[in-house]
């Protein structure tokens, strides 16, 4: 009971990586041997680098590049 609700408020909360590592941490026996610490540490990794990847989609997409597929290493000189 009390996992789901901890879910819950951390959806209510907008932490949707916190949620995913949380979930995962639930299910695999390779965090047990954690501390709470470095348990914690990858429950904020995770969220940061969500948020930063969910940044970076959200202004490639306000870009509007023509051609949004491009990249350098498709350069020809």
């Amino acid at each position: 009971m009390l996992r789901n609700e901890t879910i819950e408020k951390l959806k209510t909360l907008r932490l949707p990586g916190f949620v995913e590592a949380l979930e995962e941490q639930y299910t695999s026996s390779a965090f047990k041997e954690m501390s709470f610490e470095e348990r914690l540490g990858l429950l904020v990794d995770r969220e940061q680098s969500k948020r930063k990847s969910n940044r970076i989609q959200r202004l490639l997409r306000q870009a509007k590049f023509q051609n949004s597929e491009a990249c350098v290493e498709n350069i020809n000189y």
